[in-house]
């Protein structure tokens, strides 16, 4: 299971997503896919008390994330480090959020797939790096899991 931010998807006639674009690129000049390294302007932002307008309800959940993980990233000593963790806390999140879905307890239950893979792009290197794999039938936390499918 491939997912990837495509910004042409993004701006479709009547979305609100594609004021967010729009707000993105005005703040920012440029799109990031959120990859590890200096680019990850969303990410970076997030991790300010800067007002971005729209941006800030998408913001909001990286936000949410640093909460949880604000140990970890405050370990790391400069700030694109410390954004580069938060990419990686936010991936492990939302691989969390994938699993706990009923549609992958079912395919998992069924058929043993899907694994579900959590990569980033390393900018620097040009390479995918594993922060997360999650086989099928791994456990999960007893709420989210679906048990008469």
């Amino acid at each position: 299971m491939w997912t990837a931010y495509n910004s042409g998807v993004y701006c479709r006639n009547g979305r609100w997503r594609c004021n967010w674009l729009c707000q993105w690129f005005k703040g920012f000049g440029k799109w990031s896919s959120g990859g590890l390294g200096s680019d990850s302007g969303g990410v970076k932002a997030s991790l300010s008390n800067t007002d971005y307008g729209l941006l800030n309800k998408w913001l909001r959940n990286l936000k949410d994330v640093y909460r949880l993980h604000k140990d970890e990233v405050e370990a790391e000593t400069n700030i694109d480090d410390k954004v580069n963790k938060l990419v990686e806390m936010n991936l492990i999140e939302q691989v969390g959020n994938v699993v706990k879905t009923s549609i992958v307890q079912k395919a998992w239950k069924k058929h043993k797939r899907p694994h579900v893979h959590g990569w980033v792009y390393e900018m620097e290197t040009g390479l995918l790096k594993t922060v997360i794999d999650v086989e099928p039938g791994a456990a999960i936390d007893p709420m989210y899991e679906f048990r008469e499918l």
